[in-house]
């Protein structure tokens, strides 16, 4: 396609001239998975929808991973992205982007700006999995310098939203028990990008509540153990398939007793309410990963 240097074969592109099929999935709100549709014969640009920019997860998976399929390690790709509403995290992650990435924050005459497909996604997961290595790659001028630490053990905090949604009531207690085992309590809300990368990177157990926080989880080392925080629910896997498309060891730790105060009947939010952590059980099982960890190299 004149403009775009690259494109990987599983997009399709259609003229929406042609076929009435085609322009309807033009003008969808949604860009249809796997299909580029065009309207003229001028160049062509790549435009970037907002997926949700201030969550990590959604940034990365439903925003940043489709540059996969127009990205060959080596051209440059342009394309455009209004700052819709200056977010730090978003912004951010764009300005560190490798230099091959030319963002447009305002659109050119003489060109069509094309809206990038979508990936296969799934509730809780992505179908092309490569994704997850692709976008860790994508960073590794900020983390290759930064190594797997022995004794690093992090607990990723919530104590920021503690008036968000999935809160942990006994958040205070738990990080004394986790003090105790040596297990330090950091907060991505109250970090840099760059900081939070190089955390994870450098991380040999890493543990936390379900939340958008855990998506740096994308930058920890292959041998990282990872024991996520949340009740056993369909459809709640994202951490799960993400540590699995990277190799990481996954873990989940699911003894936690939910807050009668938010509970709530309506069930797209039902899985929101606050919980406590049954801290002894807690123990017991980071206890058991820990030791893992110290097994491998005794």
């Amino acid at each position: 396609m004149l403009g775009i240097n690259y494109i990987h074969p599983k997009i399709s592109i259609g003229d929406a001239r042609i076929s009435e099929h085609i322009k309807t999935l033009h003008n969808s709100q949604r860009p249809v998975m796997h299909t580029i549709t065009y309207e003229t014969d001028m160049i062509k640009r790549l435009k970037l929808g907002d997926a949700g920019e201030s969550n990590p997860y959604h940034l990365f998976y439903y925003m940043f991973a489709i540059f996969y399929y127009f990205d060959d390690g080596k051209s440059d790709i342009i394309f455009y992205y209004e700052n819709k509403r200056d977010e730090y995290l978003s912004e951010t992650m764009l300005s560190i982007l490798p230099a091959r990435f030319k963002r447009q924050k305002q659109m050119e005459e003489g060109y069509e700006y094309v809206r990038v497909p979508g990936l296969e996604w799934y509730n809780d997961s992505i179908g092309d999995t490569v994704v997850y290595s692709y976008l860790r790659g994508l960073y590794k001028h900020i983390w290759e310098n930064t190594k797997q630490e022995r004794g690093k053990w992090i607990y990723i905090s919530r104590d920021s939203l503690s008036n968000a949604v999935r809160a942990v009531t006994n958040e205070k207690e738990v990080r004394m028990m986790l003090k105790g085992l040596g297990i330090s309590s950091y907060d991505p809300m109250n970090m840099t990008v760059i900081d939070s990368i190089r955390l994870f990177k450098s991380a040999e157990i890493v543990t936390g509540p379900h939340g958008a926080g855990l998506t740096w989880l994308t930058f920890c080392e292959s041998n990282t153990i990872f024991c996520e925080i949340y009740k056993n629910k369909p459809f709640k896997d994202h951490f799960y398939h993400l540590a699995k498309g990277l190799g990481i060891e996954y873990w989940r730790f699911s003894h936690i007793i939910s807050d009668p105060a938010t509970e709530n009947p309506d069930p797209k939010t039902v899985d929101n309410r606050n919980f406590s952590i049954c801290i002894n059980e807690y123990k017991v099982a980071l206890q058991h990963l820990i030791q893992k960890i110290k097994d491998r190299v005794e």
